[in-house]
């Protein structure tokens, strides 16, 4: 679990371009909470490519650009969909 302080955003990080090439400066982000009832439920939409081992991390940047990341990356693969059928 990435715990957030007052003043850090969470960003995502991962292996591919549209997910920042594991580059700091490409984190996308700040990660949203607009439904105070499901809090602490963060949410960002971003869209990548299909069919590729995708891998990335949280990473919490505070107000000063420190950076802290989580420890371990996650991995999937997405697949494409279609109605009801994964192409």
């Amino acid at each position: 679990m990435l715990r957030r302080n007052q003043g850090e955003n969470v960003h995502l990080l991962g292996n591919q371009h549209e997910i920042g090439n594991w580059d700091e400066t490409r984190a996308l982000g700040r990660f949203f909470n607009q439904a105070v009832y499901d809090y602490p439920t963060w949410y960002y939409d971003v869209a990548v490519p299909a069919d590729r081992d995708i891998k990335f991390k949280f990473a919490k940047i505070d107000g000063s650009g420190n950076t802290v990341m989580s420890p371990a990356a996650i991995g999937l693969t997405p697949h494409q969909q279609w109605g009801n059928r994964i192409l």
